[in-house]
């Protein structure tokens, strides 16, 4: 694949935060779906830079799900909800 990638989707769930813990940082996340197709274009917003990520899931087994990111720049996203 010449411009993305693809990496096993992790997640965990946290009953709290841990205890005496700062935060270090934040983002922003909103998440666009393209109708009828598995694609959803992520705009992440982090000290004022705006990055844009197209992603599409892929379950490759059973057990196992992909993920397909590519980065994008300067995109217009039209269709997207």
């Amino acid at each position: 694949m010449k411009y993305g990638k693809y990496e096993y989707e992790r997640a965990y769930l946290l009953a709290s935060f841990p205890e005496n813990q700062a935060i270090v940082s934040s983002k922003k996340i909103r998440d666009k779906y393209l109708d009828g197709t598995r694609l959803r274009l992520r705009i992440v917003e982090k000290e004022g830079k705006i990055v844009y990520k197209l992603t599409q899931k892929e379950e490759l087994s059973p057990n196992k799900k992909g993920i397909l990111k590519i980065d994008l720049f300067g995109v217009i996203h039209l269709g997207l909800k």
